[in-house]
């Protein structure tokens, strides 16, 4: 059985991420944008894998990121 990890954010995370993304222009500007693609995603992966959907901390990653430099 392969399992594959799908992050989630909620639009407060979400918004966060989009302050902290280096590779801004590469993300929706809008997290319904963004769920939308998820949700597609999620479908089209379901067939074929076990998804296991975990919610991102993006301050929390942001802080790791700091503290490895």
């Amino acid at each position: 059985m392969v399992i594959i990890y799908l992050a989630y954010y909620s639009p407060e995370q979400y918004e966060l991420l989009l302050k902290y993304a280096d590779d801004r222009k590469k993300i929706e500007d809008k997290w319904e944008a963004w769920l939308l693609n998820y949700m597609k995603a999620k479908n089209d992966l379901s067939k074929e894998f076990t998804l296991e959907e975990f919610r991102v901390d993006v301050e929390e990653i942001q802080q790791y990121s700091n503290r490895r430099n």
